[in-house]
């Protein structure tokens, strides 16, 4: 098992599969979902760290789990990929809140390194708020100390 597991949804098994595929080969472990019911009733266990969604799904559409999944403070990006992509679509899912938009067909390539930049800010992100919570926990009169009498005052 790998460090980075995704989830990938998708309605279309062969699309699915061969998204999978892609993935795996990009060592990451993947978790497979044909559709935004079978998505959200799968285990939050905190091991997802991204999703790969198509935006156009038989059950709802990947508005609708980018929303749930932000409802449920889940903080893993979504990238969508979409054979139904227009300008309106892409511009909505960025201002939801979506890593990236991408277009079928989707090369391996584009698809690896749109995760990997989403996955890089997040860790970024998050090393970004651990520091300022560690300064926030730390009082400025306490951060040098010595035994000497100039270090003292």
């Amino acid at each position: 098992m790998y460090a980075r597991k995704v989830l990938i949804v998708e309605d279309h098994q062969e699309s699915r599969e061969s998204l999978a595929t892609v993935l795996k080969k990009a060592r990451f472990d993947v978790l497979e979902a044909g559709s935004l019911k079978s998505a959200l009733s799968m285990p939050s266990d905190g091991q997802v760290v991204a999703v790969v969604s198509e935006l156009k799904l038989p059950d709802g559409d990947g508005f609708n789990l980018l929303g749930e999944l932000k409802k449920n403070g889940l903080e893993c990006p979504i990238v969508f990929v979409t054979a139904f992509g227009t300008m309106r679509s892409a511009i909505q899912a960025m201002k939801m809140g979506a890593a990236d938009f991408l277009t079928k067909p989707v090369s391996a390539k584009d698809l690896t390194q749109a995760l990997n930049t989403a996955l890089r800010r997040l860790d970024q992100q998050h090393g970004r708020q651990a520091v300022e919570a560690s300064a926030q926990t730390i009082p400025p009169h306490n951060v040098v100390s010595g035994v000497s009498r100039a270090m003292r005052e």
